[in-house]
């Protein structure tokens, strides 16, 4: 979950941040920046030859 999920949803993020980050591999939850570079590897030629991937931006933490 990003951080303005929790302001979004009118929660303090501070605590759940913390938990969260603590809890991902890679040491934090995802910024959109993070999101942005996989699309943009996508998009570019460096992905040209790529047919039927999921490609997940998930800090190592996977998703349940």
């Amino acid at each position: 979950m990003l951080q303005i999920g929790f302001a979004v949803c009118g929660l303090e993020s501070n605590t759940p941040m913390a938990d969260l980050n603590r809890s991902v591999p890679l040491g934090r939850a995802v910024r959109p920046e993070d999101i942005a570079d996989g699309v943009l590897l996508l998009a570019s030629e460096a992905a040209r030859y790529m047919c039927g991937a999921l490609v997940e931006v998930n800090g190592g933490k996977a998703v349940e």
